[in-house]
């Protein structure tokens, strides 16, 4: 069999009529070679382009406009940290025991706010990592609260992102922990023998839970929300600081889980045994406060009504008719 169509970048030579001999000239042979050999040097020019561009590492050429601009950044961030210190000291929320703290996608900040994010792991935007919920932590969270938001999960939460993104850095490879071998093996000096110990570890920031935290990877959960990866539009507002149990539909957006729509009878239960827990439980120092005012301005308006009644009581009421007082003034006035 003739191997003519074995190489496709050859170029096929017919004759202009079917039936007659091929005249091949000695040049279009040897141009044919030439070809194939150059794209072959080509090739290999191509692929050795590609190894050193891996190697080399390029400077980035940064906008002038842009270094003021962080430079200004940096300058305010410095005085925002001064006046850390003269503000209300911190409080511990009763809500959990646990925080979980996502650096927001703000750039900048000083040398002590990156100082500060370098030591609770959060340098890179979207990293996640769990606190315990002291004062300690309260008061670190104070120096990055501009780049951070925080808040307090719940179960379900923790668990679901364990269960997806738990990984832990054994030497320089990253160990994803799907399996519950996995964690028996790099975490059973700390008690870990599954994901639900892990879990409730967490949770509830039990006597491991540094150690723990410590072996555990920062978990990334990207920059985009459920909305922005459809659209690949960033976030309008940038939230920071404590946003409480709203961390939760955060989380769960990165993660593209959806909470689920509760029907009206069910949303009308929800509510109910909220306002039964809230009967319950003690009432914060932010109600405490609010219920004091309301009792002061029912005080004020009880003194104001009591003294108008008294007003009242104490103007002697005219027996005379309406004419005669009428005809007075009017004879007043002519004799002036």
């Amino acid at each position: 069999m003739d191997n003519t169509f074995d190489d496709p970048t050859k170029a096929v030579l017919k004759p202009r009529v079917d039936g007659e001999s091929i005249k091949v000239a000695e040049t279009v042979l040897r141009r044919r070679d030439r070809n194939i050999e150059e794209k072959g040097r080509r090739a290999a020019r191509i692929a050795r382009q590609k190894k050193i561009r891996g190697t080399l590492k390029t400077r980035k050429i940064i906008n002038p406009a842009k270094l003021v601009k962080l430079s200004k950044k940096r300058a305010t961030d410095r005085k925002r940290i001064k006046n850390i210190w003269n503000k209300k000291k911190s409080k511990v929320s009763h809500f959990g025991k646990v925080l979980m703290v996502q650096r927001n996608r703000r750039p900048g900040g000083s040398s002590e706010t990156k100082a500060m994010l370098r030591s609770l792991r959060i340098m890179t935007f979207g990293s996640t990592v769990f606190l315990p919920n002291t004062v300690e932590t309260l008061d670190k969270l104070k120096v990055v609260r501009p780049f951070v938001t925080w808040g307090n999960p719940c179960f379900e939460v923790v668990d679901d992102i364990l269960h997806k993104t738990a990984a832990i850095q054994h030497g320089q490879k990253t160990v994803k922990l799907t399996d519950n071998s996995l964690i028996e093996e790099h975490l059973a000096d700390c008690g870990m023998f599954c994901v639900e110990d892990l879990v409730n570890e967490i949770f509830s920031a039990g006597p491991n839970f540094d150690k723990v935290t410590e072996r555990l990877r920062p978990i990334q959960l990207g920059d985009y929300t459920t909305r922005q990866s459809e659209g690949f539009l960033r976030e309008e507002k940038i939230e920071f600081g404590d946003i409480r149990f709203k961390i939760n539909d955060r989380i769960r957006e990165f993660l593209g889980d959806k909470k689920p729509k509760l029907t009206e009878e069910e949303e009308a239960a929800r509510l109910a045994a909220k306002e039964e827990a809230k009967k319950l439980r003690a009432p914060t120092t932010a109600e405490k406060r609010k219920r004091k005012k309301e009792k002061r301005k029912l005080a004020k308006l009880n003194k104001e009504n009591a003294k108008e009644v008294k007003k009242n009581e104490q103007k002697p009421e005219s027996t005379e008719p309406v004419v005669e007082v009428v005809e007075k003034k009017k004879n007043k006035k002519n004799k002036k």
